[in-house]
């Protein structure tokens, strides 16, 4: 059955868009020729509907593809799960009447020297077959619960927008415009979120989420005049959510799982080491702000890492990502992020050649999301004139 969500996975992979279509839209003249050229896609019927073409609109719709990939695997995952636990009940019933089947032909042997105790024992029977409803194991729920986890980096991101907005005083509508629209993929409450007085009251509102506890960080983010710190301490406690998901995982799935999400949180944590030589915020908070769990790098080393006085050192700690510190350090945030995900992305390319279920999974999610952001990034690259050579440097899919 597992073998069902695997091939089903493959050809959902199928229907993202071929890295060499990626790079020929970076050449379109403009936002109109981008929505041309993806007509004949899973987007046309979408863009073909539109009567107002720009950045915005498309990015709209990028969002909204990405959020119904992710909710059809999660309904398939469901579904799977259902039809398992409906095969695992009617094999008890088998096995029931199986163990029952003699006891039963001794009664009607005898039925009519005793004729109500058919009644009574089929009641019995059902009774028994009720009872091990109970006792049945559900399948595990694993790869359903990493998914629906993974799947709230989609939330964090929203989270942060309106945040990000609050704290730079950025109107409501405009903060608005540019976030996913999650629907069923998301509990909170994002309307009530914008309406909030200031960030201080927003953070408040997260009080009963896994966002909850970024107060700290808000004080430093006060302090610094900067969002840095709780967009840090946001991302930390989202993989420490995640990592809760991650032990309910089988253990045969668990060590593909760890590679993929292992690279996300190294990149993370090199982050978090080189802001605190950048930024100079304080060795305690960035010391809260290191994840536990690690790949390419060891935990230790981050500690170390985050002691490091220059920036030579922190690169000789942290080599197999140094591109990410050099980003950094020269004050292009965005391209560190991008280059966090190029790191991710060939890490996820890799569990595409192999068999394990969790870990193709994850991976097909993640470049759902690549696409998502490359596909954006080209249609804002072009409705600012931006050209070709100047973005796909920028894309997280070129090598």
């Amino acid at each position: 059955m597992v073998e069902y969500i695997l091939v089903s996975c493959h050809a959902f992979k199928t229907h993202l868009l071929p890295k060499s279509m990626i790079y020929s839209l970076c050449t379109a003249e403009d936002v109109r020729s981008i929505v041309d050229a993806l007509l004949q896609t899973d987007y046309g019927a979408d863009l073909s509907r539109q009567t107002k073409v720009d950045a915005h609109t498309l990015e709209r719709i990028f969002s909204t593809k990405l959020v119904e990939r992710y909710s059809h695997l999660i309904k398939l995952i469901e579904r799977y799960t259902g039809l398992v636990k409906l095969v695992e009940r009617h094999a008890s019933l088998l096995k029931l009447v199986e163990r029952h089947a003699s006891l039963l032909r001794l009664v009607e042997q005898y039925k009519d020297f005793a004729p109500y105790s058919i009644g009574f024992m089929e009641s019995s029977l059902w009774r028994i077959y009720e009872e091990s409803l109970g006792q049945i194991e559900p399948p595990p729920k694993g790869i359903c619960s990493i998914i629906k986890a993974y799947t709230r980096k989609l939330e964090l991101q929203n989270v942060i927008r309106i945040l990000r907005g609050k704290f730079t005083k950025t109107p409501n509508e405009l903060i608005e415009e540019y976030l996913i629209p999650l629907k069923e993929l998301s509990n909170i409450r994002f309307n009530d979120l914008l309406k909030a007085d200031s960030i201080d009251v927003a953070v408040r509102m997260l009080g009963n989420t896994i966002y909850s506890q970024i107060t700290e960080a808000l004080k430093l983010s006060h302090e610094f005049k900067s969002f840095l710190p709780i967009e840090m301490k946001l991302w930390t406690l989202y993989y420490n959510y995640l990592l809760g998901a991650l032990s309910n995982v089988p253990k045969s799935e668990r060590e593909d799982l760890k590679r993929i999400i292992g690279t996300e949180i190294d990149a993370i944590n090199t982050l978090i080491c080189t802001a605190s030589i950048v930024y100079g915020y304080g060795k305690e908070f960035v010391r809260s702000l290191i994840i536990p769990f690690s790949f390419k790098v060891t935990i230790d080393t981050f500690k170390i890492a985050m002691q490091a006085e220059s920036i030579e050192t922190l690169k000789r700690l942290l080599s197999p990502y140094a591109k990410i510190i050099d980003h950094i350090v020269n004050g292009d945030d965005i391209s560190a992020q991008v280059e966090s995900y190029r790191y991710i992305r060939k890490e996820a390319e890799k569990q595409l050649l192999k068999d394990s279920t969790y870990a193709y999974v994850l991976s097909y999610m993640l470049l759902c999301e690549i696409e998502y952001k490359d596909l954006t990034l080209i249609a804002l690259g072009k409705q600012y004139g931006l050209k070709p050579e100047e973005l796909r440097p920028r894309l997280i899919s070129s090598d």
